[in-house]
């Protein structure tokens, strides 16, 4: 099953950029494929972060991210 979703996400992929390709040129696929590596590492950062903070807190049961995350959403 996983194998599938892999394949048919790549599929979706070679097909959104060669639409990208016709309309946009290839210069903007290749800004999209930048776009998404910089957004991808912030991501991952962003993660790193959360996760830091949250052992700095010792915050390790539901509870408390639950907690977490509520103060988040307000601010």
């Amino acid at each position: 099953m996983a194998l599938r979703n892999a394949e048919e996400a790549r599929a979706k992929e070679a097909e959104s950029n060669r639409a990208i390709e016709m309309t946009f040129g290839p210069e903007a696929s290749r800004e999209i494929d930048n776009a998404i590596k910089v957004l991808r590492g912030t991501i991952e950062i962003a993660i790193t972060d959360f996760s830091n903070t949250i052992s700095a807190h010792g915050a390790f049961d539901m509870s408390q991210l639950e907690a977490i995350q509520n103060m988040s959403a307000v601010h």
